[in-house]
C-alpha cells in the first residue's frame, strides 16, 4: 500500500517523497554554503541520515522545524524526502494591538511567539499607545498594566531565540487619546475639547498638533526611552488616521514626518508608517524621506492594495502590505472577508516585488473578541506569505483546517472541528446586506445602544436575516463544543452567547419601533439578566491571557449596554468609556 506523504506547513516549494520511511538515530548533518538566500534551505533524508544545506542560521532554524514535521510520531523514523524551500516574501510579520484594553501576559505572548515561529513568521510588532512604563509619564499608564523594560527585553530575547524580530510600534500622531485626555498634554491636541469621530459622535481628541514643538519633544522623549531597547533596526511610528487634522493643514503631516525622521533616534532606522494618508493625499509622496517604508493597509476583500503600492513603487517609495484578521468589531470574525483580504494582500506584495507583509490584529472598542477567532487568518497568512499565491486548489479550506490543527493545536480530530467551527462562526453575518467596512454592522447597537435597528446603518435588515445568523451560530457552536481545550472553547462559546444577545436585541427592536425604548420592559430585563451572566464570564476568562489593566474599561461597553437594558433610555451622547480628565 503506497505511503501517504505528510503534510508540511507552510508548504515547501519543492518536495520529492520516495514513499519510504527510514530510521535516523543521529542529529542532522549541517552544511553551510554560499549562494543560497538568507532563509533558503535544502533537506535530504535517506537511509544515510538527514542532511541540511543552508547559508545562514536563520535558514537552519526553519529547516529544523520542517525536519520535525517529517518525523513519524515520536520515533526516530522519518519520511525519506528531498526538500528545497524558501519564502516568497522576505519579511512575514504579525502586529498585535496591546494598547486597546487587552495587554497580554508575558506567558501568553511566549505561547503566541512559539506558534508564530512554528508558522515561520519572522517579524512581530507590539502596538503601543500608552502600555509601556514610560519613566516620566505614570499617569498615562498607571491603570493599564503596562510592559516594563525588563519584560520587553525578555520578549526581545525570547523572540530572537524563535527566529523572530521583535520591533517597536509606537504611535506618534493619531490615536493619542490616551495621552490627550490628561490636562498635562491637552495643549498638544489639535482639538482641545471633545472631537467629532468618524461615527458622528463626540469623543476625546486623538491627534497631536504637528505644529507644536511640544509634540515633537514628547515623541522624541518616548522614542529615546523605548527604541534603544530593541535590537531591530525597524521602528513603526504609526502616522495613521490623524482624524482632527484639517484638510487645509494636510501638508503639516509631511513636515511633521520629516521632523521625526530627522531625530537622532530615528536617523539610522528603517521607519515604518501606515499608508492611509498618502492614499488620499498622493501629493505628500514627495515628502517621504528615503529611510521610510510605507505600510499600505486595507482590510476589506477588495481593498486596492496592488494599485496603491504600485503608485508608491512608481514614486520610488519602499512599501509593505498589511492585511487584517478581521476579528475586531466583529465578536466572531469575518472569515470570508479575512481570507480574501489576505490573498489580496499577499498577491499585491508578490506582484509588486515588495519585501514585507504584515498581518494586523486590532482591538478597537475594548477588544471584546477573543484571540482564537484570529487563528484561521494567522495560519492562512503563514501559508501564503511563505509560498505566495498559487493555484487555489493547492491550498483549500480543508488544508487550512488541517494546517491550523497540526501547527496551532495537536492535529486531533476535535482540533479540526474547532477550526471548522471558528470559520463557520466567522460566516454568521456574511450574508447581511447592511454591511459597513471594517466591522460587523449588526453589533453596533451593542456598542452604541442609542442606535436604531432596521434604519440608519442597518437599513434593510430583516428578521429572516437574523434567523440565518442564528443558524450559523448553532452550527459553529456544535463544532466548537467538541474541542478538548477548555480555555479556548469557553472563550469562543461566550462570544457566541454575546452574539445571540445582540441578535435577540435586534429582533426585538425590529418587531417594535427600531429603538431600544420601543422594546417592552420585560424583554429588556430578560436581556439584562442574560448579559449579566456573560459579563461575569468575560471577567473570569480575561485573566487567563491578559493583565487586569484595561479589563474594567473593556467590560464597561457591556455594562453600559446592560444599564440601558434596565433603564430603557440610552444616553444619546454615549461614545464609549474614555473621558476627558479635568
Amino acid at each position: 500500500m503506497p505511503m501517504t506523504p505528510p503534510k508540511i506547513y507552510p508548504t515547501p516549494k519543492q518536495t520529492e517523497f520516495s514513499g519510504r520511511i527510514v530510521e535516523i538515530s543521529v542529529e542532522p548533518d549541517v552544511h553551510f554554503i554560499s549562494g543560497l538566500d538568507d532563509e533558503e534551505y535544502i533537506i535530504n533524508v535517506d537511509s544515510n541520515g538527514a542532511r541540511i544545506t543552508v547559508s545562514t542560521e536563520k535558514a537552519l532554524f526553519w529547516a529544523k522545524l520542517t525536519l520535525d514535521q517529517l518525523r513519524v510520531g515520536s520515533s526516530n523514523d522519518y519520511y525519506e524526502v528531498k526538500i528545497k524551500d524558501k519564502p516568497a516574501i522576505s519579511t512575514r510579520g504579525i502586529m498585535l494591538d496591546v494598547s486597546r484594553c487587552k495587554v497580554p501576559t508575558v506567558d501568553f505572548l511566549r505561547e503566541l511567539i512559539d506558534k508564530f515561529s512554528l508558522l515561520k513568521f519572522n517579524h512581530l510588532e507590539l502596538y503601543f499607545e500608552h502600555t509601556y512604563m514610560y519613566e516620566n509619564h505614570p499617569e498615562v499608564w498607571k491603570d493599564a498594566s503596562p510592559f516594563s523594560k525588563d519584560e520587553i527585553l525578555h520578549l526581545i530575547k525570547y523572540s530572537k531565540m524563535k527566529n523572530i524580530e521583535l520591533s517597536l510600534n509606537q504611535n506618534t500622531f493619531g490615536h493619542m487619546e490616551r495621552w490627550l485626555i490628561f490636562p498635562r498634554y491637552r495643549d498638544l491636541a489639535i482639538v482641545k475639547g471633545l472631537a467629532l469621530s468618524p461615527y458622528g459622535l463626540y469623543r476625546p481628541p486623538t491627534t497631536l498638533d504637528p505644529a507644536k514643538n511640544g509634540s515633537v519633544e514628547l515623541i522624541e522623549e518616548l522614542l529615546n526611552e523605548v527604541t534603544p531597547l530593541f535590537e531591530s533596526n525597524r521602528v513603526n511610528i504609526g502616522f495613521d488616521e490623524p482624524f482632527e487634522l484639517p484638510y487645509d493643514r494636510i501638508n503639516e503631516w509631511g513636515d511633521y514626518l520629516l521632523k521625526l525622521t530627522n531625530l537622532d533616534v530615528l536617523k539610522e532606522k528603517e521607519v515604518l508608517i501606515w499608508g492611509d494618508v498618502l492614499s488620499s493625499h498622493p501629493s505628500l509622496m514627495e515628502k517621504i524621506p528615503p529611510n521610510v517604508t510605507v505600510v499600505e493597509w486595507g482590510y476589506e476583500a477588495n481593498s486596492p492594495l496592488y494599485e496603491n503600492t504600485l503608485k508608491l513603487k512608481e514614486n520610488g517609495i519602499n512599501s509593505w502590505v498589511a492585511a487584517g484578521t478581521s476579528s475586531w468589531l466583529s465578536l466572531l470574525g469575518r472569515s470570508d472577508n479575512a481570507f480574501a483580504n489576505i490573498r489580496n494582500a499577499v498577491e499585491a506584495t508578490t506582484k509588486n516585488s515588495l519585501q514585507g507583509y504584515l498581518l494586523t490584529d486590532w482591538g478597537d472598542f475594548g477588544n471584546l473578541q477573543f484571540w482564537p477567532i484570529s487563528w484561521p487568518s494567522v495560519v492562512l497568512s503563514s501559508q501564503l506569505s511563505w509560498t505566495g499565491i498559487t493555484d487555489e486548489s493547492k491550498f483549500t479550506e480543508s488544508d487550512l483546517v488541517e494546517a491550523a490543527a497540526s501547527t496551532v493545536f495537536t492535529s486531533q480530530k476535535e482540533d479540526r472541528k474547532f477550526i471548522e467551527g471558528l470559520i463557520e462562526l466567522g460566516r454568521a453575518t456574511a450574508d447581511l446586506k447592511c454591511q459597513f467596512p471594517n466591522l460587523v454592522t449588526l453589533i453596533l447597537h451593542m456598542y452604541f445602544p442609542q442606535l436604531p435597528v432596521g434604519s440608519g446603518l442597518t437599513t434593510g435588515l430583516l428578521e429572516s436575516d437574523l434567523e440565518n445568523v442564528i443558524s450559523h451560530l448553532e452550527r459553529g457552536k456544535s463544532l466548537i463544543s467538541a474541542s478538548y481545550n477548555t480555555n479556548v472553547k469557553d472563550e469562543v462559546l461566550v462570544s457566541c452567547e454575546l452574539m445571540q444577545i445582540v441578535v435577540e436585541d435586534a429582533r426585538l427592536r425590529l418587531s417594535a419601533g427600531g429603538f431600544l425604548k420601543d422594546v417592552t420592559e420585560s424583554d429588556r430585563l430578560s436581556l439584562s439578566k442574560s448579559l449579566n451572566k456573560i459579563i461575569n464570564t468575560y471577567n473570569e476568562i480575561w485573566d487567563t491571557s491578559s493583565r487586569p489593566g484595561g479589563k474594567d474599561e473593556s467590560l464597561s461597553w457591556l455594562r453600559h449596554l446592560e444599564e440601558c437594558y434596565r433603564i430603557g433610555d440610552p444616553d444619546l451622547s454615549w461614545s464609549g468609556p474614555l473621558k476627558l480628565i479635568d
